[in-house]
């Protein structure tokens, strides 16, 4: 199998695990003069949260600045090991 056909295996393994996961699926190949980006989506389940976001700061009409930060937990044994990331996807969606 040559490079390209490698490659593009590749891409339809990578597209089809992220479509499984929920991601959807914005744009494939997209070229800007030299570059190229493979793979292009969004999380529904970020748009989904800065939905609900934009809508509890609509209905408690807060104004103030506001972040994302994802907590995660692996709890595999007697010590969960868990995994702060601040600010992690930002409001403009």
């Amino acid at each position: 199998m040559d490079n390209k056909a490698t490659g593009n295996k590749g891409e339809a393994l990578a597209k089809d695990l992220l479509i499984s996961k929920g991601y959807k699926i914005k744009a494939t190949n997209w070229r800007h003069s030299y570059l190229e980006v493979d793979i292009i989506c969004e999380s529904e389940k970020e748009k989904n949260l800065i939905d609900a976001a934009g809508a509890y700061i609509d209905q408690f009409e807060i104004d103030k600045e506001f972040r994302f930060d994802i907590i995660g937990i692996l709890n595999e044994n007697q010590f969960p090991e868990i995994n702060h990331v601040e600010d992690a996807f930002g409001p403009e969606f």
